[in-house]
This record gives C-alpha cells, sequence and structure tokens, in this order.
C-alpha cells in the first residue's frame, strides 16, 4: 500500500471474508482487501481486525519465528528474518502474513503512540522492511539522491486499491500496457542541466551503469534538448530498461532495450496523460511499453478479473509477462494501478515459457 509516495509493508486490517480450501480441515484463506491469506482455521472471524503485512516484506525473526521453519534465520541488511513470498498451498494462494493484534502490547499493554485504527501504519513499529534485490550498480556511480523535482514511479496493486479510491477518480477509461521487468529509468532535462537516475539515485555520467550506457545508446539528452528547443518544455522521461544483465534477463533478449511509460512536465509538476505520453515518445523516437488497450473500461468485480487479465503473454517474447498496468485517461489526475501475475509471482520472478492455456491462480 503507498501512502503519500512511500510503501507501507504492514498495517492495520479487518477480516472481510473466509474462503475453504478443498480437502483441507486445517487452513482457510482469509481475505484482507483484494489479497487472500492462509492461515489456520478459526483462528480469526469475519471483522476481526489484524495485521495484514504484505508479499516482499523482511520480517523480523523475532516478530514470526515460524517463518523460518526450524532453521536458521536470513539476514537482510542486517536483520535476521524471512522475505514474504507469494506461495500455494493445498492448491491456493497465499499472498502476506496474518498477525493479531497483540504484537503490537507489552505485557497487555498497547505499545506506546500505536493505534489500531483500521489503515494504521505499523511497518516501523513492528521492525519490517521492504524487501529489495541488490542494485547492480557501486555506490561510486550515484552523484546524489533522485532530484527534489522529480517523482519516483510506484502503482498501487489492484489488491489494494479501494471502491471509494474510484469513486474519487469518477467515470473514467484506462490505457493498459505490459508491466515490464526490468529496472526503473528516468533522464530528465532540467534549467539546461541533462541528468540520468535509477529508481532511487541520480547516477554520475562519467562512471558506466546500465542507466548511462542505455541514455547515450537512444542518444536521449540530444532528443530532450530538441525537445525543449521545439515546444519549450522541460521534461523527464521514466521507463523501465530490460535485457541481458538486468532482473535475469526473463525476455531472453540479446540487447539492453528502453520503453518509456511516463512523462513528466517538470515546470507543471504534473505527469502527462497516456495519450500525450504515447505521442511524446513517438516524437523522440523511444519506443513506449506495450499497449493492450488505451479506453479500458473497469469491470465492477475489477480486482478479480484485472488479475486474471494478468495472466498474459509478454509482448517482447514468448515467456508469461509480469502483469499490466492501468492508467485513468485525464490529464486531471495521474492515478494508476497494476495487476501483477500472480503465476509470475510463485515462480518468483523467472522465465515462464507461454502457453495458450494458462492455470487460473485463485
Amino acid at each position: 500500500m503507498y501512502v503519500n509516495g512511500e510503501r507501507r509493508m504492514a498495517w492495520v486490517a479487518r477480516v472481510e471474508e473466509i474462503f475453504p480450501i478443498p480437502e483441507r480441515d486445517r487452513i482457510v484463506q482469509y481475505r484482507i482487501g483484494g489479497w487472500k491469506v492462509i492461515d489456520g482455521i478459526g483462528k480469526y472471524s469475519v471483522g476481526d481486525m489484524v495485521i495484514y503485512v504484505s508479499v516482499d516484506s523482511w520480517v523480523p525473526n523475532t516478530l514470526a519465528p515460524f517463518l523460518s521453519r526450524d532453521k536458521e534465520p536470513r539476514v537482510y541488511e542486517g536483520v535476521p528474518g524471512e522475505r514474504l513470498k507469494t506461495i500455494k498451498m493445498g492448491g491456493a494462494l497465499s499472498q502476506g502474513l496474518l498477525l493479531p493484534l497483540t504484537v503490537l502490547q507489552n505485557d497487555g499493554q498497547w505499545i506506546d503512540g500505536v493505534t489500531v485504527d483500521e489503515d494504521t501504519d505499523v511497518t516501523e513499529i513492528l521492525g519490517i522492511l521492504k524487501w529489495e534485490r541488490t542494485p547492480e550498480f557501486r555506490a561510486a556511480n550515484a552523484k546524489g539522491n533522485f532530484p527534489y523535482f522529480l517523482r519516483k514511479t510506484d502503482q498501487e496493486r489492484v489488491q489494494n486499491v479501494r471502491p471509494r479510491t474510484l469513486e474519487q477518480v469518477g467515470p473514467a477509461t484506462y490505457e493498459v500496457t505490459e508491466k515490464l521487468e526490468g529496472q526503473s529509468f528516468t533522464a530528465y532535462l532540467w534549467e539546461d542541466v541533462f541528468g540520468v537516475c535509477s529508481r532511487n539515485l541520480e547516477l554520475k555520467a562519467d562512471e558506466p551503469s546500465t542507466w548511462i550506457d542505455t541514455a547515450k545508446k537512444y542518444d536521449i539528452e540530444a532528443k530532450l534538448r530538441a525537445f525543449f528547443g521545439r515546444t519549450g518544455k522541460q521534461i523527464a522521461i521514466q521507463g523501465e530498461q530490460v535485457g541481458p544483465g538486468i532482473e535475469g534477463n526473463i525476455y531472453k533478449l540479446d540487447s539492453v532495450r528502453l520503453y518509456v511509460y511516463d512523462v513528466f512536465d517538470i515546470a507543471e509538476q504534473k505527469y502527462l496523460a497516456p495519450a500525450m505520453a504515447r505521442a511524446v515518445a513517438f516524437e523522440l523516437g523511444i519506443p513506449y511499453v506495450p499497449v493492450i488497450d488505451v479506453a479500458f473500461e473497469l469491470p465492477e468485480r475489477y480486482c478479480d478479473e484485472l488479475l486474471a487479465m494478468a495472466e498474459c503473454r509478454s509482448a517482447l517474447a514468448p515467456y508469461h509477462a509480469e502483469g499490466l498496468v492501468f492508467k485513468v485517461n485525464s490529464d486531471k489526475s495521474d492515478f494508476s494501478m497494476k495487476a501483477v501475475s500472480n503465476a509470475y509471482l510463485l515462480r518468483d520472478k523467472t522465465s515462464i515459457p507461454w502457453v495458450e492455456r494458462e492455470e487460473a491462480i485463485a
């Protein structure tokens, strides 16, 4: 769940539904928002308040020692614990972890400063970290932090999108694009300065890295300067670079490619609407992420149906796609969300050769 651009890994939530698992009499699926988590039967009831810990959380061993299954816990950023992954048990999907509210107590008393209202973020107080892959670049590559005048691109997962959020967006159609598995790339021109960034850092132009190589390959500095000369607009392009040496090269490409997914008007501090972003990418001569639909209408049961849509073939190669991204077609809202393929998550983000009939992941 993203709040003010930061991803929450654990929050107070409510059990909304309970699903039996065929031929299993000791476990059930508990639904929290759009997520389903397997736990013991009878442990919680509909309406109970619990703590939901999301996938890709690093959970300290002191908080949930059972995750290590009597083995020595792994260590991440100095913290012994385990990473939460998407798993299947008894043929059913489980994404995340449920903990009782009592983990927020010491000797029966609430920890100072804790509230147990729904959606309360408890990530930090429980010592939970966001697990991320080790970046390929060295500290020497970094010029500084990600520029303050840009925004990082983070889509909320569809499982976390509440109906009231869509009501605030209002009636709309959506651009649907393939979500590519690679590295976040940003290049900008601002106040006559050209810069290249990874997800979290701005990079030195004279230090070798995939990002700098990509910027040179597509001649992005010259293209952004020419665009400014034609339009008076200083922009940042944001996209995904994929290929050899990047996240296992799941598409088995023979060279690094860049695909634009966002264009940011720096002076206006706003993203261009999808149709305009596509037009700018075309004008710059840089590929746009594969487009599935340009005027998609959300179905009523949007969570389940968008996740089903995400079980699709990649447009880049005959492999399973990572998922789909849905962006509202509006110049007044930059709302977007993503549906990540559960089949892909179950394989822990590795290449899956595409077959026409995919097993449903529930």
